[in-house]
């Protein structure tokens, strides 16, 4: 249960420095709402881990189901698209920067449209559609995201706000290296055996039927192993990127 602990106590973290954030204005304070949202999805996620597509639930609780994780995860990576935007215009606001606004109000589209490709592979059952998902993931930070924080570096005269986005840009670098090495082949890997073993898609009606329940009850680290990783960097690093964006920095 190691494992799962260390989502459990990340996610009390999480909430205790949620509480603690004062916002400042009206962007900061809606900012707090968007990271609320993504934080509770995260924590719902956390203690009731499960694997979509094959239907493995950590406790066997509706609240464990793939339509219940897959609908509270939908509600919060989308938020959390939005909130890195507003975020962003507004630095480049503060540093009269204007190339970049239509990238970052593309990025919470493409996200959302993300949200469907991947309800799409969760419902059949069909794993290139989260190829496809984490692509638009991965193709979004690279075009929208990194180009942004490299302008924000190169107009930022002050060193410590300088030092937050080289950080930022480094989390992004690494993250779409994790995507393209890691989390797609993951799945890649998983279709060519789903192929291989002639699996019988779903229909949308089906799988809309099928992800209600769990399939596999398991506590067992060589079922979750695979998949604990992006588990980790999902509810225990992205959270703390969504904390920090709450409150605008001013040291412009």
């Amino acid at each position: 249960m190691i494992w799962w602990l260390t989502f459990v106590g990340s996610s009390c973290l999480n909430f205790l420095i949620l509480m603690n954030i004062k916002p400042r204005t009206k962007v900061e304070n809606f900012q707090k709402i968007l990271s609320s949202l993504f934080i509770t999805s995260t924590t719902i996620r956390s203690i009731f881990p499960r694997i979509d597509v094959e239907r493995i639930c950590y406790f066997d609780s509706f609240i464990s189901s793939t339509v219940i994780g897959r609908s509270v995860a939908t509600i919060g990576e989308i938020s959390f698209g939005i909130q890195i935007a507003i975020y962003l215009l507004e630095i480049i606001k503060r540093l009269n920067i204007s190339e970049y606004h239509n990238s970052l109000i593309l990025f919470p589209i493409c996200i959302t449209i993300a949200q469907g490709v991947c309800w799409l592979g969760v419902l059949t059952k069909y794993q290139l559609f989260h190829c496809i998902e984490e692509s638009i993931w991965a193709i979004s930070v690279g075009y929208c995201i990194i180009p942004t924080i490299v302008e924000i570096i190169r107009k930022t005269k002050n060193s410590d706000s300088r030092l937050i986005f080289i950080t930022g840009l480094i989390a992004c670098i690494m993250y779409i290296i994790f995507m393209s090495y890691i989390d797609i082949p993951m799945y890649y890997k998983r279709y060519i055996h789903n192929e291989n073993d002639n699996m019988k898609y779903l229909t949308l009606s089906e799988g809309i039927k099928d992800c209600m329940s769990c399939n596999i009850i398991s506590k067992d680290w060589d079922i979750w192993k695979e998949d604990y990783y992006w588990m980790f960097g999902y509810f225990s690093l992205s959270t703390l990127f969504s904390l920090a964006m709450i409150q605008i920095p001013k040291l412009f």
